[in-house]
């Protein structure tokens, strides 16, 4: 029986006093499957990227800071 190897690669992302925890899973010789959450709105993403490139949901995290900020400096 052959065993799986999974990649975890896990990296936290500090704005604005938020903690974002985004995490990317991959299965040997597969695409990555990276996660974030949103401890603001607890709004969540996840995306199956074609390239290992587990950083990219840093983008999702910076959009969704910016989106927080444009809420507080509306009000």
């Amino acid at each position: 029986m052959d065993s799986m190897q999974v990649e975890v690669v896990r990296r936290h992302l500090r704005l604005d006093g938020v903690q974002y925890e985004l995490t990317a899973l991959r299965e040997a010789g597969g695409d990555y499957q990276a996660t974030w959450r949103c401890p603001k709105c607890q709004v969540g993403g996840a995306s199956l990227l074609a390239y290992p490139r587990p950083n990219a949901a840093l983008d999702w995290a910076q959009n969704c800071a910016t989106s927080h900020e444009r809420q507080v400096h509306a009000s």
